[in-house]
């Protein structure tokens, strides 16, 4: 853990980054691209300070807009052409989910505080995923 008032300065190798999230072991994790052009979801350990960026997941296409769940433990992302996808972040495990896509291209992802709902937005729009049963409904 980072001694509180620390500062640390890192200098991953990103040619594009899209979101960054705090992780529960308190490293970050970003979607981007890497220098090599390869799109992923990337964890940043910030104890080693290591500038390397070890991938979490492959991605083919473009680099995913993606929501961390409140215990952390699992990274839900979306892409246009591909639908969810969800990754274990403890093993590295990946699983396509099988919900609706939405009505509009989502600029940002959010998970309810108790973990049960995926909320999707894009200017006023909102949509609601049940992360259970993967059903999508409008809001407001």
């Amino acid at each position: 853990m980072l001694r509180e008032g620390s500062e640390r300065t890192l200098a991953p190798q990103f040619s594009s980054l899209y979101g960054v999230e705090w992780a529960a072991d308190v490293s970050l994790l970003a979607s981007g691209h890497g220098t090599d052009g390869k799109a992923g979801l990337y964890r940043l350990d910030l104890h080693s300070g290591d500038a390397s960026i070890p991938a979490v997941g492959d991605f083919p296409n473009s680099a995913p807009l993606f929501a961390l769940s409140p215990e952390g433990k699992v990274a839900i992302w979306h892409y246009l052409d591909t639908g969810f996808s969800s990754i274990d972040l403890a093993t590295g495990s990946v699983r396509k989910l099988s919900w609706t896509r939405p009505s509009f291209r989502r600029h940002d992802l959010k998970f309810s505080n108790d973990g049960k709902q995926l909320a999707l937005f894009q200017g006023n729009a909102v949509e609601v995923i049940d992360i259970t049963t993967g059903k999508l409904r409008q809001v407001g």
